[in-house]
Formats: C-alpha cells, structure tokens, sequence
C-alpha cells in the first residue's frame, strides 16, 4: 500500500469510528446500554449460582455416600458381634455362662 493509500485508509477509518463513537447515538440510548450491561450481570450471577449449588450438591451426595458405607459397615459389625455364639465369648470372662436347663417361674403365695 502506498503512503497515500495508507493515509486515505486511515482517514476513512478515523471517520468510520467517529461516526460509530458519537456522544448523541450513546446519550440517546443509555437506558438500554444500562439494561443490557444490568441482564449480563444478572445472567453472569445466575450461572455463578448453578455452578456453585452443582458443586455442592456433587459435595453432599459424596458425603452421603461415605456415610451410607459407613452405616453398611457399622450394620454388619453389629450383626457380627450380636451373634450368640460370639456374646458367649465376651461374657466368659465376667463368669456368665448359658443355663443348661430352663429358667424357674418362682410364685409368692398371698397370705
């Protein structure tokens, strides 16, 4: 491009932008300027709380899964030790053993 080409581009864009940049056009418009800037920013606010709420349901349903395998385990170790074969063994120590013969019904005559 030539030195006068150059010049003649730059002018034309130099008017170009002033024409697009005049006060009036944006004077004229302000309120919807300000209410496309005030939907971006609720738009932006949204996403920011879809992101945040997804991050913490992810968060809660991890946490419920820990605690139902906590719950599964502690259930089974329950089932284990309430066996009776192995509350015989933790009650042998304190010299309690299984009756051999029923219990017997002791009945208090009135007087």
């Amino acid at each position: 491009m030539t030195d006068q080409g150059l010049k003649y581009y730059m002018k034309s864009v130099r008017n170009w932008l002033r024409q697009w940049f005049q006060f009036d056009y944006y004077a004229q418009n302000l309120g919807f300027i300000f209410f496309l800037t005030a939907l971006a920013l609720v738009y932006i606010w949204n996403r920011h709380q879809a992101e945040s709420r997804t991050l913490k349901i992810n968060k809660l349903q991890q946490e419920l899964t820990e605690v139902n395998w906590q719950y599964t385990t502690l259930k089974s170790e329950l089932n284990q030790k309430s066996m009776e074969s192995e509350v015989i063994k933790k009650v042998q120590p304190l010299g309690l053993r299984v009756l051999s013969s029923p219990p017997e019904i002791i009945i208090e005559h009135a007087k």
